[in-house]
Formats: C-alpha cells, structure tokens, sequence
C-alpha cells in the first residue's frame, strides 16, 4: 500500500493512497497546527488543540459530537492517549535517529510516521502496519507530524518532501 500526502494548496495537504484520493487536511493558518478541517467521504470534520500548552485536541463532525479525544499520558510524557469511539490508542514519540510518530494499539504497532533522510534530504515516510486504520488516523498523525515537517524543512523543501516520500 502506498501512501502519499501531496500539497494542494497554501495549507492543504491530500493523502492518496495507490493514487486514489483518501482524505483531505486544510490549516486554518499558515504555520500554525492549533486548527485544521478534515474532508473524508462526504464528512467534514474539525481538529482542535486546546488547554495551556495545546497538548490535548478533540476531532469533533459537522455536528460538533467528539469522535476522537487527544491528550497527554503526563504532562511531560512522549506518549499521547487517543480515544476513537470504544478503541484506545498510544501516540510514542521517539527520535531514533530521526523523529517517528508511532501509533499503536495496545500492543500491536499500526501507523508509524517518520522522518528518514533520502539523498541528504528528510523525507516523511509512513509505514501503515494495520491495513484497516480508519483514514482519520493517517489525518490525526499527519496533523501531529506536520510541526516537525516544518522545523525540519522550508517550504520549497517541503512539497519535494512530500512528494518524494
């Protein structure tokens, strides 16, 4: 299965996956991840940060019910809790030597977002382990990822970055 996010827009990135559209992310703001909209299906759906230091988030439909919850294991933790309907999830960080956003399901690794470098240049990879994920997650860690994209890259790095994933 490929996977590939593709910029179409000042702030509008869209997963393709085996060259077929999947979902789209829009950022509200330039630079800025606190907010962003999510088109899948039919659906429209809203990302956003929230508390002191933005550490928790909630996904919530057109309708404004919560379909995924985000927060913090502890407040200085690199894990993150990520509830989506009856199903728990754990975001891990790690930078190994790069940074990976790894999302597992209590044991089982599914989604696994990272940098890896590519010719000397970073370049995102994503390795999907559960072939079953709801796109929505691929959209919760882009979103969680898209920060380190940025520090790591300039804008007309960051479209070859994508592009070449």
């Amino acid at each position: 299965m490929e996977k590939q996010w593709i910029k179409q827009g000042e702030e509008k990135f869209s997963l393709y996956i085996n060259g077929q559209l999947n979902i789209s992310v829009l950022f509200l703001q330039k630079n800025n991840v606190n907010k962003a909209l999510i088109e899948f299906q039919d659906g429209k759906f809203t990302f956003e940060k929230f508390g002191i230091s933005k550490t928790k988030a909630t996904l919530t439909d057109a309708n404004g019910n919560a379909i995924l919850n985000l927060k913090p294991e502890k407040w200085y933790s690199d894990i993150t809790s990520v509830e989506m309907g009856n199903r728990t999830y754990l975001i891990k960080t790690k930078n190994a030597p790069l940074v990976h956003h790894m999302l597992f399901e209590g044991e089982n690794l599914m989604l696994n977002y990272g940098l890896e470098s590519k010719e000397s240049k970073p370049v995102l990879k994503i390795i999907t382990h559960q072939l079953d994920a709801s796109p929505l997650l691929d959209a919760l860690m882009f979103i969680l990822f898209y920060p380190v994209l940025l520090e790591n890259v300039n804008d007309d790095l960051l479209l070859l970055l994508l592009l070449s994933a």
